[in-house]
């Protein structure tokens, strides 16, 4: 036995007590054959060893999967929905085509103001088969406790009813089934975005197998392993909506346009969409749900002061987007770049010369040059500039970074405004993409947060330091 306590207590205890001869054929041991108290001091030391190589084996198996979960290698046992092993690398995972067509469906669905509920149900309607189901259909001996769970009636004391066969053959029913919680456990699971997360959870030693969840500052997570299948920012739009109190309307597939977005400008609070009747009409409206007095504005109303502020924005966006391109096309971002590395290197040199006099203070003192307390003051002084340098230096790598790069890889975000400019109607995809939030104030007065502000700032700074006398009132 490997567990040197519970060997301890079968063999001088419950064996004995139960009458069961125990046999050791590789340690010539055989508690028939007692040899006196040369066998009470071997056994107990055999299984301490027993017990010392298992717990070596398990450190060093623990410490390898670490290391290979830094690294970025897939340990696990099953690959998540969307990928599989690549068949040339076992430690990397490559997208399954028609599973991931089925991710790339939930997202657009989420995105469009589906609930995982009713996501859930179209797929079950289309008949594409459970993870579960996809999983074991592929040969793969896969199992999950979520289908189990799944398939009980749960009582308020946490028993459960029914008997073992029915119990069996709703799990094996239920497997075959798309659920809201699949559904869910899809739409926030980040490995869809290309980034390999791993060690979630953990067992405390190799005797105790019950498993804890580890903090999120300790998982192994390593972007860029596998091609993503969701890009980034339809990811974090569906995050953001995941955290928004949103409900479908009764009879509705989709929720509507502006629910979750709106918030009222008194307390903060969600505004909620009624419908009233007067006169044979229906007039629909936004109110606060804590009723603050005055916080209140029709759906008309609210659509089209949201549809202008999106017309003006995106095109303030485009032309910027032309200015940005027109600043490419000059040699004004690069002699911007070369005068900021000009002071780069000044402030480098200033360093330098710091150091040096740092180095000359302690000669200096020894000498009798300087005292001791005018030796400290200089340290202190030459020590603040060149860390005053230091920060400098830091600070125009970043403006030579923004500068390279405005109007390159980091201003996708334009294209998220550039493919709507011609819109006519505002649909629930378009206001989550391009809205952070709108405020409702007293008055029908609106505070519009858009999406990728501080990229919109970043690039109009950008152009305002390479173009001073541009005028950008237009954007």
């Amino acid at each position: 036995m490997a567990n040197f306590g519970e060997s301890g207590k079968y063999i001088e205890h419950v064996f004995p007590f139960l009458g069961v001869r125990f046999i050791s054929v590789n340690d010539g041991i055989d508690s028939i054959n007692k040899k006196g108290r040369s066998d009470d001091i071997v056994v107990p030391f055999l299984n301490l060893v027993s017990d010392a190589y298992c717990r070596d084996i398990s450190i060093k198996i623990r410490s390898q999967l670490d290391i290979k979960r830094k690294k970025g290698d897939f340990v696990g046992a099953f690959a998540v929905y969307g990928y599989k092993r690549s068949k040339s690398n076992n430690n990397r995972l490559v997208i399954d085509e028609l599973a991931a067509d089925v991710v790339k469906m939930i997202y657009c669905w989420k995105l469009d103001g589906q609930s995982a509920e009713g996501i859930a149900n179209k797929l079950n309607t289309l008949g594409i088969p459970s993870p579960m189901a996809y999983k074991k259909a592929q040969g793969l001996n896969y199992s999950t406790p979520f289908a189990f769970l799944g398939s009980q009636n749960i009582n308020n004391d946490g028993s459960t009813n029914g008997k073992e066969g029915s119990t069996k053959s709703k799990t094996s029913t239920s497997s075959t089934k798309w659920s809201a919680m699949a559904v869910s456990r899809i739409l926030k699971d980040e490995t869809y975005t290309g980034v390999m997360i791993q060690g979630k959870v953990a067992t405390p030693n190799h005797k105790v197998k019950k498993k804890f969840q580890k903090p999120t500052a300790d998982w192994a997570r390593v972007d860029g392993m596998h091609e993503p299948i969701i890009n980034l920012g339809d990811f974090n739009i569906v995050q953001r909506l995941l955290e928004r109190d949103t409900r479908t309307p009764a009879g509705g597939e989709a929720v509507y346009p502006f629910s979750g977005m709106a918030r009222c400008g008194i307390c903060g609070e969600n505004m909620v969409r009624k419908t009233s009747h007067s006169n044979g009409k229906a007039y629909v409206y936004f109110v606060c749900c804590r009723r603050c007095k005055g916080s209140r504005i029709t759906e008309d109303l609210l659509t089209q002061c949201v549809k202008a502020a999106l017309k003006s924005h995106i095109d303030n966006i485009i032309n910027l987007d032309r200015i940005l391109q027109f600043i490419d096309d000059l040699p004004l971002k690069q002699d911007k770049v070369q005068k900021l590395d000009s002071q780069i290197v000044a402030k480098r040199a200033e360093m330098k010369r710091c150091e040096v006099l740092v180095m000359s203070l302690y000669e200096n003192m020894e000498s009798g040059i300087i005292s001791k307390t005018e030796y400290r003051q200089m340290k202190a002084r030459y020590n603040a500039l060149r860390s005053d340098a230091e920060q400098d230096i830091n600070s125009l790598g970043r403006e030579i970074e923004d500068i390279i790069n405005a109007g390159g890889e980091k201003n996708r975000w334009i294209e998220q405004f550039k493919i709507h400019q011609d819109f006519s109607e505002l649909s629930r995809r378009m206001v989550v993409s391009l809205v952070d939030m709108i405020t409702v104030h007293p008055s029908n007065k609106l505070d519009l947060l858009f999406r990728y502000r501080y990229d919109y700032e970043r690039c109009i700074s950008f152009v305002r330091a390479v173009i001073p006398t541009c005028n950008l009132n237009n954007t």
